[in-house]
């Protein structure tokens, strides 16, 4: 494994049983092909691998080491925006959230870099959260000045009668 032996190769990236046992258990053959960007590593991490996939999103001790110590392999990910790096941002992972809040260099950076992913996504939900709110806020306050009900503890019909067209008792 450690000198890529075409077996091993072979098994890492078809994802075979012996394989995926050693990753997702933190084997040290797996500890080391991972930690010197090894190019097993390399290609699984960077090609959206299954086992890679499965290691970041569980916040698994090898992804989580990669992350916080700015490794090449995480470096790369976050800052071309790959899928793991935007799913991971954008559903504020354990693994986000911990760089985020030390303000360390991978978050820093690629917060200016995802921002625009990020910021899309949520201002499109975030419009239609408010129109929705305000559409309810406006029915409530004339249905409120109509029926002459108070819209809060002290609000009265007469505090609310600049609104067009109330109607009279």
């Amino acid at each position: 494994m450690v000198n890529s032996h075409p077996i091993a190769l072979f098994l890492m990236v078809n994802s075979h049983p012996i394989a995926l046992f050693l990753m997702v258990n933190s084997h040290p053959i797996a500890l080391f092909l991972m930690v010197n960007s090894h190019p097993i590593a390399l290609f699984l991490m960077v090609n959206s691998h299954p086992i890679a996939l499965f290691l970041m999103v569980n916040s698994h001790p090898i992804a989580l080491f990669l992350m916080v110590n700015s490794h090449p392999i995480a470096l790369f990910l976050m800052v071309n925006s790959h899928p793991i790096a935007l799913f991971l941002m954008v559903n504020s992972h354990p693994i986000a959230l911990f760089l985020m809040v030390n303000s360390h260099p991978i978050a820093l950076f690629s917060c200016q870099h995802l921002s625009h992913v990020i910021l899309t996504k949520v201002s499109s939900e975030v419009r239609i959260a408010d129109a929705e709110r305000v559409k309810n806020f406006r029915r409530a306050v004339t249905t409120s000045v109509q029926e002459a009900k108070p819209l809060g503890d002290d609000i009265t019909k007469e505090q609310w009668g600049t609104l067009k067209n109330p109607k009279q008792d």
